[in-house]
């Protein structure tokens, strides 16, 4: 059973240019008509055949809410189809997204208005789309082009029913862009990103870290975690920013380790999202600008080492080749500061601290222990050494 909805008519469509990471709405389109210019209809489309064009893609996910076209040379009524797909960037378009019959009555540079807003069309961010008017009737109303002698070839097409394949519509003699357009409605990433007052987008893991990120600084607003120490879950539970980025989802959404750009393995990620090696951690020193790599700690900087696990490891037991840490983090690779074994050999741990150099210290006192050893090796040697001439 055919689905027959409502159409509105505008003469005006409103245009709003799309901002970095902000959500709002946008206009996408390839033609250049603009209300009061001349729109050339195109005939000679055979029911099962269709004139599409290839949209976006948009920086961030969006939803789809209009579809604006002109669709005239009559003012009779006919059925046509609307399909939306994913765009692959080839001449065969990808998944169906959307598709539902229309009844239609034709008019001339008249832009016609299909709301897809309760229709939740979600398409994902850096993806394009497929915009498609299948035809039912042969002739007039059709789909129009602009005039504005700037057509983009890869981006207009047309299917063919009776051969099933689909063709640029310059490759056909149409060296016109369709009247076809789409409204999308931007807005912020749920899982990744926050939503400002002003509806541009910041990072989550920028929410209720002590500094205001949002022009208006509702993102440290209504924090129930120390934005200074601990970083907010999507849950809105608190982990210690220790966690933060470090390889293992502390945060049961996992948010704690989207968009690191630190290796969570062998760098900790501060508070202003620079990074420092995970060595640095719980110290005593403040490597971070902000001194986050040295709050919740829970080893004592001075005597302790401070695993990848929070666990604390005694300092002296760092680089002995060794891991007292249960993930190795005491030892090299994962502890920067120890030095690499297989470059630099350096001098077994235990024998720098065994007390065993001659060259000073309490060590002084064996020289001359040594040197009685020494002349009575030679006085020995000269009584055993035999000369010519000698009587035995």
């Amino acid at each position: 059973m055919k689905q027959f909805l409502s159409i509105t008519f505008s003469l005006v469509i409103m245009i709003i240019t799309l901002q970095s990471a902000r959500a709002e709405i946008l206009t996408l389109q390839n033609d250049g008509w603009n209300s009061g210019d001349t729109a050339y209809v195109i005939p000679g489309f055979a029911p099962g055949d269709a004139a599409a064009v290839t949209l976006g893609p948009v920086d961030q996910i969006s939803h789809l809410t209009k579809i604006h076209f002109i669709f005239g040379g009559s003012t009779t009524t006919q059925i046509l189809t609307v399909v939306v797909y994913g765009d692959t960037g080839d001449a065969t378009p990808g998944a169906q997204l959307y598709s539902a019959d229309y009844e239609l009555t034709g008019a001339d540079n008249a832009i016609q208005e299909i709301d897809l807003v309760s229709e939740n069309i979600s398409i994902p961010a850096g993806t394009s789309i497929r915009v498609s008017l299948v035809f039912q009737h042969t002739g007039a109303p059709s789909v129009a082009g602009d005039d504005d002698g700037d057509h983009k070839g890869d981006r207009n097409w047309i299917f063919s029913y009776d051969t099933g394949t689909w063709a640029q519509a310059d490759s056909l003699g149409v060296t016109r862009d369709w009247i076809i357009r789409a409204m999308v409605d931007t807005y912020c990433e749920p899982a990744v990103e926050f939503t400002c007052g002003d509806d541009s987008c910041i990072l989550s893991t920028q929410v209720c870290d002590g500094t205001g990120d949002c022009p208006g600084g509702d993102d440290e607003t209504d924090c129930s975690c120390d934005g200074a120490t601990e970083f907010t879950c999507g849950d809105d539970s608190c982990i210690s920013r220790a966690l933060l980025c470090d390889g293992t989802s502390d945060c049961t959404d996992g948010s704690d380790e989207v968009d690191c750009s630190c290796d969570g393995a062998t760098e900790f990620t501060c508070g202003d999202d620079s990074c420092i090696s995970r060595a640095l951690i719980c110290d005593g020193t403040s490597d971070c600008t902000d001194g986050s790599d040295e709050t919740a700690c829970p080893c004592d900087g001075a005597t302790e080492f401070t695993c990848g696990d929070d666990s604390c490891v005694v300092a002296d037991l760092t680089c002995d080749g060794t891991s007292d840490c249960s993930d190795g983090s005491d030892e090299w690779p994962l502890n920067t500061a120890c030095t690499d074994p297989g470059t630099d050999p350096g001098t077994d741990k235990e024998e720098s601290q065994c007390g065993c150099n001659f060259s000073g210290g309490s060590d002084s006192a064996l020289l001359p222990l040594l040197l009685m050893g020494m002349l009575g090796v030679l006085f020995t040697r000269r009584r055993l050494t035999r000369h010519p001439g000698d009587n035995h």
